[in-house]
């Protein structure tokens, strides 16, 4: 910290120095600071400058140790190829409000800076009444979906642990919040906008009652969808799932493989991309539960006739029960080892599995409605309007 040669009050310093973190570098009303690329220590961030931004950013910061607080009304503005990275020892809050969020902006026209992305393990990051605009320049997020390498632009990429409310992205050069399968996430109340891609792209399988999208705004971005993915090769989906109704569709980039337990809520759409499908793995169970005036629709991303593979169910559990579904556009190729083409299939091979259809509908495919196992696939069909059922 810069030697102060103004003179500081005996009260002052000594609260400076009870301060288990240090105050922004040497602050000056009516000048930005600019922020050092290398933060080890916790360090706040004040809105000391009146005549609008507050910090400057010429590099990609690393915050390697404690919290990087920033106050209401603060204004950071990032240079061209830059960043800020929130490391396995770190994390950042955002103490914006309605009427004073923090903003991160690029310093210039267009996609100028990198965006935010938070690594730490071992700490909460929390993004508040945050505004984060310009961002996605460069490729941020890289993982591996179904066993293929994906390189992703975002304006926000959690690794692992954050909490995001009230917090808005404009302009990404790609989607608006990437989310990896190791990230431990609550969402809510975000408005992401005129992304070039999804808004949100997620592992599946962290969708669940922290991931709270009813009450998000998307708009203007270039994929009208919530991406979603599974990791392994097997396209699995690991542990409780919960998918919710939400303002756009969910957007299968993956097949998807539950292998816990999955419920799928009133008024939820999911589209799959070409040839993919949706599984339910022994031991595994998927609930429907749509309603006649909010139904669940699961069907290709586009409406065409054997576009994606339908769901395979392999497991017996007894809370396999779809109640008003709507699915279409399935049979695209064989749902499994001797399951033919169908929108859905009950049995691959000799397992024994079971389903429970009630008021669902299922248009639009290849082969037919339903294929149940002979072997051991059992199907209970409360449902009027299916009754093209085959054996295999």
């Amino acid at each position: 910290m810069k030697q102060l040669v103004r003179f500081i009050p005996i009260a002052a310093l000594i609260a400076t120095m009870a301060s288990c973190d240090r105050k922004d570098p040497d602050p000056q009303t009516g000048k930005p600071i600019e922020l050092p690329c290398q933060i080890t220590a916790g360090m706040q961030l004040t809105n000391h400058n009146t005549t609008g931004v507050d910090y400057i950013v010429n590099c990609e910061v690393e915050v390697t140790g404690g919290t990087l607080s920033i106050d209401p009304d603060v204004t950071i503005e990032f240079a061209v190829n830059t960043g800020l990275n929130i490391k396995e020892n770190a994390a950042i809050v955002t103490s914006g409000t309605s009427d004073k969020p923090v903003i991160m902006r690029g310093n210039g026209q267009g996609n100028t800076w990198n965006g935010i992305s938070i690594w730490s393990q071992n700490s909460t990051s929390r993004l508040s009444f945050c505004n984060i605009l310009q961002a996605g320049r460069n490729v941020t997020f890289s993982t591996s979906l179904a066993g293929s390498i994906v390189d992703l632009k975002s304006a926000v990429t959690v690794w692992h642990r954050a909490e995001l409310s009230n917090v808005t992205i404009n302009g990404s050069d790609g989607v608006g919040l990437a989310v990896s399968d190791g990230a431990q996430i609550a969402v809510s109340s975000l408005n992401i906008s005129n992304c070039t891609d999804e808004p949100i792209l997620t592992y599946a399988g962290l969708l669940n009652s922290s991931f709270v999208l009813g009450n998000c705004t998307f708009s203007g971005n270039g994929s009208p969808f919530i991406g979603i993915y599974s990791t392994t090769s097997n396209a699995e989906v690991d542990g409780a799932v919960a998918i919710a109704k939400a303002p756009l569709p969910y957007y299968a980039l993956r097949s998807l493989n539950f292998t816990g337990t999955a419920v799928i809520g009133a008024g939820a759409e999911i589209r799959f991309g070409q040839g993919l499908g949706l599984g339910v793995n022994e031991n595994a169970s998927l609930t429907i539960n749509g309603t006649a005036a909010d139904p669940v629709i699961i069907r290709g991303k586009n409406t065409s006739a054997a576009y994606w593979k339908g769901i395979l169910i392999r497991s017996n559990h007894p809370d396999n029960i779809f109640t008003h579904l709507q699915i279409a556009d399935g049979g695209s190729e064989d749902l499994g080892i001797w399951a033919g083409k169908a929108n859905i299939a009950v049995g691959d091979k000799i397992e024994v599995s079971k389903l429970t259809l009630n008021d669902c509908t299922a248009t639009n495919m290849a082969g037919c409605q339903v294929t149940v196992n002979q072997n051991g696939g059992t199907l209970v069909n409360n449902s009027p309007s299916i009754t093209s059922v085959c054996a295999h």
